[in-house]
C-alpha cells in the first residue's frame, strides 16, 4: 500500500510539474511572439499641389516599440482606413511616398529598421500621396460634427499606421496583429458580388471560401506563435 501511495503521489507531482512547465513555456513564448506597438504622440495633415497634382501629406509622431523578447525588423509602414471594427477590411490601404525621421538625432532613416528586444524608437513618419481619382478623395472630403449643433467638425475617417515586420506579420497601432491576407481578399470581394448580381454564383462562393480559409489559417498562426512554433 505504501509503495502504491508513493508511486501515485510521484505521478501526480510529475503531472503538476509538467503542467507548470507547460504554462511557463507558453508564457515565455507569448513574450517572444512578434509585436510592434506605436504610442501615438501627435499628427497633422495638409493638402498641397505638386505640378498641378493634388496631394495630401499625413505626418505622425510616436514611439514605436518592439514588445517582443526577440529582435525584429520593420520592413513596411502602411496607412489604413478601416472598413469595420474587426479590422478585417479597409476603405483604403497603402503607403505612397514615405519619410521617416529618428527624433533622437533628427536624422532621416530608411526601411528596414532593426529593433533589439524590447527596444523603442521615437519616430516622425510622413506619408504623401495623390488624392484625385483615389479612394482618399472621398475619405478626406467627409466630416462629422463633434456634437450636434456645435458647428465644430472633424474628419469622419481616421487614418491609422500599420507596421509590417520581416516575417510579414502586420500590426495595427495598438500592437494587435491583423490578417493582411483577409484584408486583400475583402478588398476584391465587391468584384465577385457584382458577378453574383449577374447570376454568376461560383466566383462569389470561391472567393468567400478563400476568406474563410484565410481566417482559419490566421488563427492557427496566432496559436502556433503562442507555442513558439511560428514567428
Amino acid at each position: 500500500m505504501a509503495n502504491e501511495f508513493i508511486i501515485d503521489a510521484t505521478l501526480k507531482l510529475g503531472s503538476i510539474s509538467g503542467l507548470i512547465s507547460l504554462i511557463y513555456l507558453v508564457f515565455q513564448n507569448l513574450q517572444k511572439r512578434p509585436r510592434f506597438k506605436l504610442d501615438f504622440q501627435g499628427s497633422s495633415g495638409e493638402h498641397y499641389e505638386n505640378d498641378g497634382v493634388h496631394f495630401f501629406r499625413h505626418s505622425y509622431s510616436g514611439i514605436l516599440k518592439n514588445q517582443s523578447l526577440d529582435p525584429n525588423s520593420v520592413t513596411h509602414f502602411y496607412l489604413a482606413v478601416w472598413g469595420n471594427k474587426k479590422k478585417t477590411s479597409t476603405l483604403r490601404f497603402g503607403h505612397g511616398g514615405i519619410k521617416i525621421v529618428d527624433k533622437s538625432d533628427n536624422n532621416e532613416i530608411k526601411l528596414p529598421i532593426h529593433f533589439s528586444p524590447r527596444e523603442a524608437k521615437n519616430l516622425h513618419i510622413t506619408f504623401e500621396f495623390p488624392v484625385k481619382g483615389t479612394a482618399d478623395e472621398r475619405l478626406l472630403q467627409e466630416h462629422k460634427e463633434v456634437k450636434q449643433g456645435s458647428g465644430v467638425y472633424l474628419p469622419k475617417y481616421e487614418y491609422e499606421i500599420c507596421t509590417q515586420d520581416i516575417s510579414e506579420n502586420m500590426f495595427d497601432s495598438h500592437g494587435k496583429q491583423v490578417n493582411r491576407d483577409e484584408i486583400n481578399l475583402r478588398w476584391t470581394l465587391p468584384n465577385t458580388v457584382r458577378e453574383l448580381q449577374q447570376g454568376k454564383i461560383w466566383p462569389f462562393i470561391k472567393h468567400s471560401g478563400k476568406i474563410f480559409k484565410s481566417k482559419i489559417f490566421f488563427q492557427l498562426k496566432l496559436f502556433m506563435q503562442a507555442l513558439g512554433l511560428w514567428k
